[in-house]
């Protein structure tokens, strides 16, 4: 199990060697971010950073559609 693994609304994969890929996937809410995806979206940033192989972090929104906004808890 690494460090990413506990993301729940976040799937984190290597694009590339030194590239992180931080993926949004709540795809049934049209990637809206609700409150896990906003705590999930400030953690990776330090898990990142506190991750020596990564050098690059991309973050895109799984499916068709990109996130939108947020959603109401």
């Amino acid at each position: 199990m690494t460090r990413y693994d506990a993301y729940e609304r976040l799937k984190i994969d290597w694009a590339a060697d030194g590239v992180l890929r931080v993926t949004i996937s709540t795809p049934g809410k049209l990637n809206a971010v609700d409150t896990t995806g906003h705590r999930e979206l400030a953690e990776i940033w330090r898990d990142a950073d506190a991750d020596d192989d990564a050098r690059v972090v991309l973050v895109r929104g799984r499916g068709r559609r990109s996130p939108p906004g947020a959603t109401s808890p």
